[in-house]
């Protein structure tokens, strides 16, 4: 029985990953804004360390930046002592004004110490700044919800390379 719960649960992670990325694929083409006014950046981030949690979280990514909106994916390596450590694909977009942007995240993955599936949400609040014509920066604030068993605030630094 337990064998048929986990293939179904598999099963169901990856049709609600393609249904979610196919549908962020959809939002993402329908905003507004023309290619030359939008910024595409090769995304690697880290949590800045607290003593709020235990978390050490890496991640790098695609973000994307329109005059009226933002799109990332990411890879995220989560290293937790008391929670294990896990590989999530996280994705979503947002509204930007003038660097400033608001966004909404999806984590789905997988706790590699446990062996269980993880499906966590997000909201983001952050800013992205150009430091040169090919460099930027970033910091974002973060509140994943059931990503383990409290929700998690975080605060993340990033370097963004522009493609």
């Amino acid at each position: 029985m337990k064998i048929l719960i986990t293939i179904a649960l598999s099963v169901l992670s990856h049709f609600s990953l393609a249904t979610l990325l196919s549908t962020g694929l959809v939002i993402n083409d329908a905003w507004a804004g023309s290619a030359a006014n939008e910024r595409v950046y090769f995304k690697l981030a880290k949590v800045r360390e607290s003593e709020e949690h235990d978390l050490d979280i890496v991640s790098a990514g695609m973000f994307k930046i329109r005059p009226d909106g933002v799109s990332f994916a990411d890879l995220t390596r989560i290293e937790s002592e008391l929670n294990g450590d896990a590989w999530t694909l996280d994705f979503g977009g947002g509204y930007n004004y003038q660097g400033l942007y608001f966004a909404f995240g999806v984590a789905l993955g997988r706790n590699t110490d446990t062996d269980d599936n993880l499906f966590a949400y997000y909201p983001e609040v952050g800013v992205a700044l150009d430091v040169t014509r090919e460099l930027a920066a970033s910091i974002s604030l973060k509140r994943y919800h059931r990503l383990y068993s409290e929700d998690e605030g975080i605060v993340m630094i990033g370097l963004l390379i522009r493609q």
